[in-house]
């Protein structure tokens, strides 16, 4: 059995890594001790000066390099102090970006996080869902934990995890007529 856990990390940005608000988060996570982790609301800085060029225009290419580049650095801090990692698997087998994904228009982060030991991502198996119709983002990601059947080492169960928000659409409520959810992102198990 694997544990899959959901943390809404609220609001977590770039200055709050070694605050006393990080060092609790950093706790919580490891008191749980996830083999997967699916992490929400990290965020950076909307706007900053290095984004815009002489004449006061903001650069989007610049900005959403920074807004990844600063959300990566957070996310692969969490995940070293938690024991965990979210360094995806390219389709060849090389190592490839952080497993997140944000919306188009926003700094908000999704992310999935999971135990080396414990799981491994499919190679290719990653895919990042952003905006316009998820009001944060979405990330999937396929992983494998090796399991034994029938006394066989080696046999491999593949499970797909997602983590986001719920789209916000006039076309498609986020609710059945019977009351319960219809989430667009959602965590899985195994």
């Amino acid at each position: 059995m694997i544990r899959i856990a959901n943390l809404n990390a609220y609001k977590l940005h770039p200055r709050d890594v070694g605050t006393e608000g990080w060092s609790a988060r950093v706790t919580a996570i490891r008191e749980v001790s996830p083999d997967i982790l699916c992490l929400q609301e990290v965020l950076v800085d909307d706007d900053a000066p290095e984004d815009t060029d002489a004449d006061g225009i903001v650069d989007e290419t610049k900005r959403l390099r920074r807004w990844d580049s600063q959300a990566t650095t957070v996310i692969e801090r969490l995940a070293r102090e938690c024991g965990l990692t979210a360094t995806i698997v390219r389709s060849d087998g090389s190592a490839g970006a952080v497993a997140m994904a944000r919306n188009a228009h926003r700094p908000w982060y999704t992310a999935v996080l999971w135990r080396p030991e414990t799981v491994t991502p499919v190679p290719g198996g990653f895919r990042a869902y952003g905006s316009p119709g998820l009001f944060v983002a979405a990330v999937t990601v396929s992983h494998v934990r090796r399991v034994a059947l029938n006394g066989c080492a080696g046999a491999a169960r593949v499970t797909t995890v997602r983590v986001g928000k719920c789209p916000i659409s006039m076309r498609r409520r986020p609710f059945r007529s019977d009351g319960t959810h219809r989430p667009s992102g959602k965590v899985g198990s195994c």
